[in-house]
């Protein structure tokens, strides 16, 4: 962009989408910046939040630098489907279906998204994590419908709420369970990761009042590595790889435990796992590779 142009990338974001659609409380950010009204960012960590970790998002251009608003991400979504922001031919193939499996495209997920056991509609999406946030946002143009969702704590189990309220918007029946993944981070603190796996499986049975998010699951043994709580880690992680075998990012946080733990071979193991699920896995064949293995 900034080679054709000869514009920076933050002068071409304000000109070519923030000020043309008037999205006046939204921006490219430099951490040195003093933007009114911006949310800091905190994550959840063992029943309890903690300021989440500094990272300049000025050097993600593309990727985790802009600041945005509900209302002005909802004009965004108004413009894609007014076509003001791209022309007829440029919307068309941004919204196109993109390569299985995960069908991405130019900037969207363009798939059917699941938001019962036998419901789907046809969507567009995109979700963003990085230290303290959460984002999620699905467009459904055959209702010219959006769900936005902006957080400042991380994890999040955005796919449950964005599930619950697409339910509303089809008139299908809500409940509001509780989440397994809370109640995990409170029996680690207080059990200890063992006695907390046991306690999972009761929690697990009690499906009327109680859900499971793998990702957030996962985050808690990403978590727990992260503290150098390896045993701890350890435990809850071996649980993630029965409960969820079909997850590439199970299988990596597993693998990055082991080798943790100076346990070379089982993080080998784990590593191969994560690219028999998902092949293109990057960070699985950087460690393989660093681990003396030969990628296919």
């Amino acid at each position: 962009m900034e080679r054709v142009t000869g514009k920076s990338y933050d002068e071409l974001m304000k000109e070519e989408v923030f000020d043309k659609l008037l999205m006046n409380n939204s921006g490219s950010y430099f951490h040195t910046q003093i933007i009114k009204n911006r949310a800091a960012g905190y994550d959840y960590n063992l029943a309890d939040f903690a300021s989440s970790d500094f990272r300049d998002q000025s050097n993600t251009m593309g990727t985790g630098d802009v600041y945005s608003t509900v209302e002005d991400l909802f004009k965004f979504h108004l413009s894609i489907t007014n076509g003001t922001l791209l022309n007829k031919n440029l919307t068309t193939q941004m919204l196109a279906s993109g390569l299985p499996p995960a069908q991405y495209g130019y900037g969207w997920f363009n798939k059917n998204f699941k938001y019962t056991n036998s419901d789907t509609v046809a969507a567009n999406f995109h979700l963003g994590m990085t230290d303290g946030f959460v984002s999620f946002m699905l467009r459904i143009p055959e209702k010219n419908s959006c769900v936005i969702i902006l957080c400042n704590s991380s994890p999040t189990d955005f796919f449950g709420i964005v599930g619950n309220l697409v339910k509303v918007l089809y008139g299908k029946p809500v409940k509001i369970k509780k989440p397994v993944h809370k109640q995990m981070e409170m029996y680690i603190s207080k059990i200890g990761a063992k006695l907390a796996v046991d306690e999972y499986y009761r929690l697990k049975k009690d499906t009327a009042n109680y859900y499971i998010d793998w990702i957030s699951m996962n985050f808690i043994a990403e978590q727990l590595l992260k503290q150098k709580m390896y045993d701890e880690a350890k435990i809850i992680s071996e649980n993630n790889v029965i409960e969820f075998s079909n997850k590439d990012l199970i299988m990596v946080t597993m693998g990055n435990i082991y080798l943790a733990l100076n346990r070379k071979e089982e993080a080998i193991i784990y590593y191969k796992k994560t690219l028999e699920i998902n092949p293109n896995y990057e960070e699985a064949k950087n460690r393989l590779k660093d681990l003396g293995q030969k990628i296919n």
